[in-house]
């Protein structure tokens, strides 16, 4: 069950090969010739296979040009609680989710319509999952006015070259007349692209959920199959955010006004409510000591499940996965769930997961199998790769390093390594909780991707993480040019640096500056090691001088340097 599409040609063709990184040929639209139109088919699925449990020999899955698109995608509700996003709040926030490396935006339950967001997705090359306002179950109660408005909202969409596929409802098959005239109205103003009653139709989705804190094991061993329209995981931001959010007084410990910011605790929701096994991921790293040491918990993690979601999908990439959507990154309003960056535009260490794990050329290791894998999402064949794989243990000393020769196919995952194998003497000398850090090369030497896990012997056992020698990093900033600005930090300890922040502080009013775009953050650096960090202020209204200050979990925080903007 695959669809051959395009949204009215060229404008569809001209979207997918920005995502690819590549300029659209001036005559065309694609690179290397136009767009295929004999290869353009428009497919309905019919409600009657709606079920639940069905077994998906063929999921979902999108061919543009005839290359097969993974999907990494994001939902998405309201653009913001008081409806004020204009093109430049459009702009920042797609440009993090850009940054995320995601290339498909659901706009659930029809919630966005500023023309504004889809000419920004069409300019950054985003496409978007388009819905029509019915979830859940509820009806609208005058179904003639609704499908009139169903047909103008065709007529004003139809043209962007950001959407890629119609669908008329969340988790709801629609009742009659709109479940039979939905289809035809798609067909007669469009007919060039998928449409599904139902967001969770299983065939060709996989159904959604869950919504809780899992483990990362859990991703990978139970649901990384087929086409997930969503899941998710409460997501806890910096502590500069949530002293933004909240008053003072009732930051800690975790109280009814953090009930206000969609902090769902108690009955329902398996028992613990939506955010007590959160709570229950965090104090896997000791029991918070207040609401600095909780914020800085959370990180961890945020790092850890989000990068494992998309990374079990990577795992199995067209091995019956085909892509995977969370729900959600952008909040619209200061919330506690469900966000890879907050209200005020911090990234959060989930932010820096997604981007990691959803890079174009990525390795990866998959906690189920201790397997290391090649992921090539490009359409260009990758051959003569190194990849390498280093275990250290809690107090930075290197244990094993194994290293493999690959080539690795366009659109593709290749096995390189297997880690933690049985009888390796190395293996008996790791401390209960160590490290791996990955490094993927190509046969000159370039760095292509990078990686970096914590790991226990018994999953979520992370308490002797507190007991890591405190590092102090040396490090630089060039000058600020144009908004840009590189940094170079140098770990010369003996130590693991471990989830390295670097931030940028507004020194006038103590808050942080945003937007930002940083290359990477929420990084650790192994024993002796540098690295480069580029940090872009998107826009960013500061009339002060700016604080660029460093911190993290094992980081002595410090002030790196002073400059104005």
């Amino acid at each position: 069950m695959v669809l051959e599409t395009s949204v009215h040609a060229l404008g569809r063709a001209y979207s997918y090969w920005l995502l690819q990184g590549e300029t659209p040929d001036e005559k065309h639209g694609a690179p290397g010739g136009a767009w295929d139109a004999s290869k353009i088919s428009n497919k309905v699925y019919d409600a009657s296979t709606a079920s639940k449990g069905v077994d998906l020999k063929e999921p979902l899955a999108f061919f543009c040009n005839g290359q097969r698109i993974f999907i990494r995608g994001v939902n998405w509700g309201m653009d913001e609680g008081m409806l004020r996003c204009d093109r430049e709040g459009f702009q920042n926030r797609l440009r993090m989710e850009k940054g995320m490396n995601f290339n498909l935006i659901r706009n659930w339950a029809g919630n966005l319509d500023k023309r504004e967001f889809f000419d920004t997705c069409d300019e950054y090359g985003l496409m978007v999952w388009e819905e029509f306002g019915i979830a859940n179950g509820l009806m609208p109660d005058d179904p003639g006015l609704w499908l009139a408005n169903a047909r103008d909202r065709f007529l004003r969409r139809r043209n962007h070259a950001c959407i890629l596929l119609w669908c008329t409802a969340n988790e709801t098959i629609p009742d009659d007349p709109i479940l039979s005239e939905m289809p035809k109205m798609a067909e007669a103003l469009d007919g060039t692209r998928l449409f599904l009653h139902c967001s969770t139709q299983t065939p060709p989705t996989n159904g959604d959920g869950p919504y809780e804190t899992r483990p990362p094991s859990f991703y990978f061993k139970d649901l990384a199959r087929g086409f997930r329209p969503e899941l998710g995981s409460p997501t806890i931001p910096s502590v500069e955010s949530m002293r933004r959010m909240m008053p003072g007084n009732k930051l800690w410990p975790v109280n009814e006004v953090w009930g206000m910011h969609d902090w769902w605790l108690g009955s329902g929701w398996q028992g613990a409510g939506l955010c007590g096994p959160t709570q229950t991921a965090i104090a896997a790293y000791g029991a918070p000591e207040g609401i600095e040491d909780f914020c800085r918990k959370a990180q961890m993690v945020n790092m850890e499940v989000y990068k494992a979601i998309y990374e079990a999908w990577n795992d199995r990439m067209w091995n019956d996965c085909t892509g995977v959507m969370i729900w959600m990154s952008n909040p619209a309003w200061p919330s506690l769930t469900w966000n890879t960056y907050d209200y005020y535009m911090e990234p959060t260490a989930a932010y820096f997961a997604c981007r990691k794990a959803c890079e174009p050329i990525h390795i990866q290791w998959n906690i189920a199998t201790n397997h290391i894998k090649v992921v090539n999402s490009t359409l260009n064949e990758l051959r003569g790769l190194n990849a390498e794989a280093v275990l250290y243990n809690l107090n930075g000393s290197l244990v094993q390093t194994k290293t493999a020769q690959l080539n690795c196919p366009a659109n593709s995952v290749q096995d390189c390594l297997q880690l933690f194998v049985p009888g390796e003497t190395e293996v008996d000398r790791l401390s209960n909780v160590h490290f791996i850090k990955l490094a993927l090369k190509d046969n000159a030497g370039k760095l292509l991707s990078s990686n970096f896990y914590w790991r226990s012997k018994a999953e979520w056992k992370y308490e002797e993480l507190k007991g890591m020698a405190e590092v102090q990093l040396n490090g630089a900033a060039d000058e600020l040019k144009a908004g840009n600005v590189a940094v170079n930090l140098e770990n010369r300890t003996s130590s693991m640096a471990l989830m390295v922040r670097l931030k940028l502080v507004d020194i006038s009013t103590g808050l942080l500056v945003a937007p930002v775009s940083y290359s990477d953050n929420y990084f650790s650096m192994a024993p002796h090691e540098t690295r480069q960090v580029d940090i872009r202020l998107n826009g960013s209204q500061v009339n002060h001088a700016i604080a660029l200050r460093v911190e993290g979990w094992n980081i002595t925080p410090s002030e790196l340097s002073r400059f104005k903007y």
